[in-house]
């Protein structure tokens, strides 16, 4: 069993409860420049960091339930606690493609770095397999 196709090469031995305290770059696709910036904007140094940072589980909840949104007018869904004001009559799918800092707390420069780092998508994915590995750590033997 493993997820060496999420996992640069040198941490493919790791298991579950190491990897989780391997730098955030040792997932596939963040650089070590991405890790600076994450470092940068949120102090996120390892796996774990990703996993638990508020603002990464924010962002890929929208990009999740932003597929299973559909035209109909009418929802009284309201996620403000979670978004900047002026962002905050925006749909999943609109929020979807809505720069970092409309997540509520976020501030421009640290979006700035987050954008240098990733595009929305990635984002996404990258914080998905982060709290993936950190759900499945709590139950290795």
């Amino acid at each position: 069993m493993n997820i060496n196709k999420y996992i640069d090469k040198k941490y493919e031995k790791l298991s579950l409860k190491e990897l989780i305290k391997a730098p955030v770059d040792a997932i596939q696709g963040i650089s070590e420049g991405d890790a600076k910036l994450l470092k940068e904007a949120f102090n996120v140094k390892t796996i774990s960091d990703l996993a638990k940072l508020k603002y990464m589980k924010w962002a890929h909840a929208i990009c999740l339930l932003a597929d299973g949104e559909d035209s109909k007018p009418g929802s009284y869904m309201n996620i403000n606690k979670f978004l900047d004001k002026k962002y905050e009559e925006m749909s999943f799918n609109e929020l979807k493609f809505a720069p970092f800092d409309a997540l509520a707390g976020v501030s421009g420069n640290d979006a700035k770095l987050m954008r240098e780092a990733f595009r929305r998508k990635e984002l996404s994915k990258y914080a998905a397999r982060a709290q993936a590995i950190v759900t499945l750590a709590e139950g290795e033997e």
